[in-house]
């Protein structure tokens, strides 16, 4: 039996509707171990050796999926490898004069998985559901204006903001701190801009001249 969440989800459309999604609490995390161990309870006539054709077919899909090539198991799903930057290595822009980045400093940074419909249509039959618990989003009380007054009052007496210095300000959470920041960097009237390229922007008060 699993226990069902129903929670308040932000209303980034502006639209003013509460929107409500629901999610699963999360259970006991099985170790790989103890996932074989359930297996073979599931049936006693496998032997160990499930373990190594497990282990197999790992090693082949990391070799697959190294050569950009995709993988479907039938009941399971589809994998297929993701590239992002390797730790210390700003993302690439198209802006003149920005650093330009090659394969030595890109990486395989995750694995996408597209699970078979005939996995999600047993996982459903299996699935006896409870309620659990409600939450509810925090809500802020001020306005964007008096955060921007908030924002630039920081400024004037620390020489940057990061998006998490502007979430322990507002208490905004960091999506919607990091969207309002970006609002304020389009507004030229709101006296604030950035520095900085990908996930290493810091906000800094707009000077003359400054774009």
């Amino acid at each position: 039996m699993a226990e069902y969440i129903k929670q308040e989800v932000p209303d980034m459309q502006g639209t003013g509707e509460t929107r409500v999604s629901y999610r699963l609490k999360r259970g006991h995390h099985y170790t790989g171990s103890e996932f074989m161990a359930e297996v073979r309870r599931a049936n006693p006539h496998l032997s160990a050796e499930v373990k190594s054709a497990v282990d197999l077919m790992c090693a082949q899909l990391a070799r697959l999926m190294a050569q950009g090539d995709s993988v479907t198991i039938d009941g399971l799903g589809t994998f297929s490898a993701t590239l992002g930057m390797k730790r210390g290595k700003e993302v690439d822009t198209f802006e003149e004069g920005a650093p330009r980045r090659n394969a030595t400093s890109l990486c395989i940074d995750g694995v996408n998985f597209r699970p078979d419909k005939e996995l999600v249509k047993v996982t459903d039959q299996w699935c006896t559901l409870t309620r659990g618990k409600t939450r509810r989003l925090h809500r802020v009380k001020t306005t964007p204006e008096q955060r921007l007054e908030m924002a630039k009052k920081y400024l004037r007496t620390h020489p940057f903001m990061s998006v998490r210095d502007y979430m322990y300000l507002t208490k905004l959470s960091h999506t919607s701190a990091a969207a309002e920041l970006v609002g304020f960097r389009e507004d030229p009237a709101t006296g604030i801009t950035f520095t900085g390229l990908g996930t290493h922007k810091l906000y800094v008060l707009r000077q003359e001249g400054r774009e």
